[in-house]
């Protein structure tokens, strides 16, 4: 990439690569810095001037944003997006931000000691962390597998937000199994040298470079998995209760299992924690109005798999009152015969223990 400034400013700059930028000092999970990170330092410029910074990538790119680290006037110390709009006033040069030109090419409109420039205490002088920036490429359907010696494979792969031609490589891929790099497709046999295994496949675009790392597991020819998942029974919860189930299957070969849930009333969410999985939360106000609710539980070993369902009824908060019978007077040895239902009352007609 190549920075150009004005004649009569010096100019300069640092380039880090995307990867030395922390995932905690990253604007938001799934940014990218597709170029790096660029510390940038423009010197002679007349205190409250306006300097334009012009960036050129060496080969075209198609960006999405552009992020700068603060703090600077207006903004708070952290990541803000740092986007030009062209003032209605053309003769106005107060307004900072990347501009994005069909060439390709970036234009960073900086005014010392305006947004942008972090440098608050040298006059004349502008500094700012930032970076052009794309969302990154995700590959999104690989998760943990099972298959038996001699299945024929055939699973292609899926991306999200690539930028340009993707090209795919793997790593570790059970014995009789490859990979075309152009589609992404793993295809063959599954041979009886295989063996369970971590397989990593990496996919590539202009910009960006990701990797997701899964488990294969080989059975040996004529075994199955017999999954059953335990059906907890119909559920009953009021608005804003407090809701805990724990989710839990049995499955024949002892496999690790991934769960995913649908049909929850809104507010309850599902709970993983060291291979435990269980649904919990506190119901929303107004989730009554969709009662009931078909919740279902599926759990798979990436081969087989075994499902549960059940009803999850929301309802109201009703009003429970007891009122006094009054004073009861008796003899020794009278019988009694006196119930407190009687002097109970729900306002939703619910059956009280």
């Amino acid at each position: 990439m190549t920075l150009t400034s004005p004649i009569g400013t010096t100019l300069i700059a640092s380039l880090n690569s995307p990867l030395d930028v922390f995932p905690y000092e990253v604007p938001f999970t799934g940014i990218h810095f597709g170029s790096g990170y660029l510390n940038l330092r423009v010197e002679g410029v007349n205190p409250g001037d306006a300097v334009n910074v012009t960036m050129t990538p060496s080969s075209p790119k198609v960006w999405e944003s552009f992020y700068v680290y603060g703090p600077s006037p207006s903004e708070p110390e952290g990541w803000f997006q740092f986007l030009y709009q062209q003032p209605t006033d053309a003769n106005d040069a107060s307004t900072t931000g990347a501009e994005f030109l069909p060439s390709g090419q970036i234009v960073l409109h900086l005014v010392d000691d305006a947004r942008g420039d972090f440098n608050l205490y040298e006059p004349g002088v502008i500094e700012l962390g930032c970076g052009p920036t794309v969302t990154r490429l995700l590959i999104t359907n690989l998760v943990d597998t099972v298959s038996v010696v001699g299945d024929s494979i055939s699973r292609p792969l899926q991306t999200q937000f690539a930028h340009g031609t993707v090209n795919f490589s793997a790593t570790g891929l059970p014995d009789g199994l490859s990979i075309d790099a152009q589609t992404g497709l793993i295809t063959g046999t599954i041979s009886s040298a295989a063996v369970a295994t971590e397989v990593t496949v990496t996919a590539s675009d202009d910009i960006d470079t990701t990797e997701i790392t899964f488990a294969w597991r080989i059975l040996p020819a004529g075994l199955a998995n017999y999954i059953s998942v335990n059906d907890p029974g119909t559920q009953t919860s009021h608005e804003g209760d407090f809701a805990y189930v724990y989710i839990n299957a049995f499955n024949s070969l002892d496999l690790p299992l991934t769960y995913t849930v649908t049909g929850l009333p809104p507010g309850l969410q599902v709970y993983s924690s060291e291979g435990s999985y269980s649904i919990y939360g506190y119901i929303d106000p107004g989730a009554a109005a969709a009662s009931p609710y078909q919740v279902q539980i599926s759990a798979t070993d990436g081969r087989w798999s075994g499902e549960a369902s059940f009803d999850w009824i929301v309802t109201v908060p009703g009003t429970v009152q007891i009122y006094s019978p009054g004073p009861w007077y008796a003899l020794v040895n009278d019988t009694i015969d006196f119930s407190i239902a009687n002097y109970t009352y729900s306002s939703l007609g619910e059956q009280l223990t």
